[in-house]
C-alpha cells in the first residue's frame, strides 16, 4: 500500500506531500485490526506532473524504506500497473471530457484546464515508461537454480525476474509464496522437500 500510494503520488508529482518532496501533509489511517498505518491519499493541489519520478532526497526516512530492493521494484511495479490500467491519455480523456461539460469548460482554483489533462497524462505516462525502463532494465522470468541442486529439507530456489511479476506460485496453486526479493530482479524463496527427487514448477502472475 505504501509503495502504491507514492508511485501514485510521484507520477502525479505532487512534491508537497510527506514522503515525495516537502517533508508534510500526510493524512494516516490506523488499521485497528493490526495496528498498521496506511497512507492516504490528501493534498494533491500541487500535483504539477512535471517534477522527478523518484525522489532521493526528500527530507523523510520513506526513501530509505523504498530503495530498499524488495520494496524498489513494487514501486515501479505499482507505477506501471497504473499506467497501464488508468494513468494514461485514453482512460482520463473520457473522464475529462465527462467534467469539462459539467463545468462548462471553466478552471476552478490552481487546476489545469479539464481539456489539458489527458495530454498532460500521456506525455507523462511515456515518461514515467522510459524512466521505468531505465531504473530497472527488462529481464525474463525463470529459475537460476540449478537442476539437480540438493537441499536438505527446505530448498531455497532462486531466480530472475522483472516488475511485471506480482506473485511467483507453484504451478497450478492459486496462493502466492512468500518471496523475497534481495535485488530489483533477482527472486528466492523457501520450499519444503521430501526425501528423493523433487520437481517443483514456478509460475510467475503479473498484475
Amino acid at each position: 500500500k505504501w509503495m502504491r500510494h507514492y508511485a501514485n503520488q510521484s507520477f502525479m508529482g505532487n512534491w508537497d506531500t510527506y514522503g515525495v518532496g516537502s517533508p508534510r501533509n500526510a493524512r494516516l489511517y490506523v488499521r485497528p485490526t493490526d495496528n498498521k498505518f496506511v497512507p492516504l491519499f490528501w493534498d494533491c493541489d500541487l500535483c504539477s506532473f512535471n517534477n522527478a519520478l523518484i525522489q532521493h532526497s526528500n527530507g523523510s526516512r520513506l526513501a530509505e524504506i523504498r530503495d530498499i530492493p524488495h520494496n524498489l521494484r513494487l514501486y515501479w511495479g505499482h507505477m506501471l500497473d497504473l499506467i497501464k490500467v488508468s494513468f494514461n491519455a485514453e482512460y482520463v480523456e473520457r473522464w475529462a471530457a465527462h467534467y469539462n461539460t459539467l463545468t462548462s469548460g471553466r478552471n476552478y482554483g490552481r487546476g489545469m484546464l479539464f481539456s489539458n489533462v489527458a495530454p498532460v497524462v500521456g506525455r507523462r505516462a511515456a515518461e514515467a515508461l522510459v524512466a521505468i525502463e531505465e531504473a530497472i532494465p527488462r529481464v525474463d522470468f525463470g529459475i537460476t537454480t540449478p537442476e539437480g541442486t540438493e537441499f536438505d529439507e527446505v530448498a531455497t530456489i532462486r531466480g530472475r525476474g522483472w516488475i511485471d511479476v506480482r506473485n511467483i506460485r507453484l504451478a497450478g496453486d492459486t496462493v502466492a509464496l512468500d518471496v523475497f526479493w534481495p535485488q530489483t530482479d533477482e527472486w528466492e524463496v523457501q520450499l519444503p522437500v521430501n526425501l528423493g527427487e523433487n520437481v517443483i514448477t514456478l509460475e510467475a502472475i503479473d498484475w
